[in-house]
């Protein structure tokens, strides 16, 4: 039996919770966005209005759940590796963006499409992750905490803020 004690990593709950809420909140918005641009009518005067709000909430519900269930791969696959390798560096992202970007494709049922969406994520988010941008600002330390040759710039998101006296 595997002795998963070291590998659980406390912030990992709170970080899926995060991912959850932007997978529920970009969930909303893209199939709110199918629903007012759907090439057939979910509304017709056939249907009664039931029947209409049926079809809408379920096109809005199926975006969501996908976008829920790549965002939470993503993290746990993320999570679940830092606390594996003990290392918090690109690689996690980029394995965590090849099992997403599978899942988006998964309903091709074509096991190169999957392969080539999956590494395509993960190239994506690898880049992401390494070059220090995240959802809350720059964080472009975490990598390139030393440039001896001074060839990296140093880029202040906060220009204007006031500096401590």
């Amino acid at each position: 039996m595997v002795n998963l004690a070291g590998v659980y990593k406390p912030e990992c709950p709170a970080r899926l919770y995060e991912y959850l809420e932007y997978g529920v909140k970009g969930g909303l918005i893209i199939g709110s966005v199918q629903v007012a641009w759907a090439a057939t009518p979910l509304q017709s005067t056939n249907l009664n209005t039931i029947q209409s709000l049926g079809n809408i909430t379920t096109r809005i519900l199926k975006s969501t759940g996908w976008f829920t269930a790549v965002a939470a791969t993503f993290s746990a696959t993320e999570c679940l590796l830092e606390g594996f390798r003990g290392k918090d560096d690109p690689w996690n992202a980029f394995f965590g963006g090849l099992n997403a970007g599978m899942l988006v494709s998964m309903h091709t049922r074509n096991p190169a499409v999957m392969l080539s969406t999956g590494v395509f994520v993960g190239c994506f988010t690898a880049a992401a992750d390494a070059s220090g941008e995240t959802l809350f600002g720059d964080d472009s330390d975490k990598y390139f905490h030393s440039d001896p040759s001074g060839l990296i710039p140093k880029y202040n998101r906060n220009i204007y803020a006031k500096e401590d006296d």
